[in-house]
């Protein structure tokens, strides 16, 4: 092959790649905009297709909040050392193949142990594969994610341990309003039962 042709041929590969970038880099933008709950409002939409979409934000946030210094949720996850595992940060296939469909609307993506990362747990993984690693991923509700956050507050009633947002999920009661009463000495009874308008001075423990 001639060198002029050499140098076209690498040309025209080095333009298909940067043009393949930009279009993934469009594309997790737009995912990136693009709200969960959102998807599916579109009827003649293919219900595969929706839940397809639903998975490919999620995974892309995922990514996001652990690599991208900029993002609002970085200081949380990637900030601390939170990472994505090889397997699911370069193969969304790979990722919705692991976790599966969401079990409902209420579940989102929770880390088994918090403090450490998005981990597949495969052997074919070449991350977790080589080093032994257990999954630390599965689906959870918000209420069996507040059990596993390291800010969540216990407040013991009625003879029950239970997250504060647990008890608000039981009560109605906001679980600010529920943190706020027994950070200032409130009974746990009294905490998670009396409206958000009681002035119980008199009831705390």
């Amino acid at each position: 092959m001639r060198p002029d042709s050499t140098l076209a041929s690498s040309m025209r590969l080095r333009r298909h790649r940067s043009r393949a970038s930009r279009l993934l880099t469009d594309r997790r933008h737009q995912l990136l905009r693009m709200s969960p709950s959102r998807i599916g409002r579109n009827e003649e939409q293919d219900p595969r297709t929706q839940e397809h979409d639903r998975m490919e934000v999620l995974a892309v946030r995922t990514k996001h909040r652990c690599e991208c210094p900029t993002g609002d949720a970085y200081e949380r996850y990637g900030g601390r050392g939170i990472t994505v595992c090889e397997r699911w940060r370069t193969s969304f296939a790979a990722f919705f193949e692991d976790m599966g469909k969401k079990p409902s609307a209420k579940h989102s993506i929770d880390r088994v142990d918090n403090d450490l990362g998005y981990r597949c747990g495969k052997p074919e993984c070449v991350e977790c594969g080589p080093l032994g690693r257990s999954p630390n991923c599965r689906w959870a509700t918000r209420s069996e994610q507040a059990r596993n956050r390291r800010s969540t507050v216990v407040v013991r009633a009625y003879g029950v341990e239970l997250p504060a947002e647990v008890w608000s999920e039981r009560s109605g009661i906001a679980a600010p309003t529920i943190r706020a009463r027994i950070s200032a000495g409130w009974s746990g009874e009294d905490a998670v039962s009396l409206p958000p308008d009681h002035k119980a001075h008199g009831r705390r423990s």
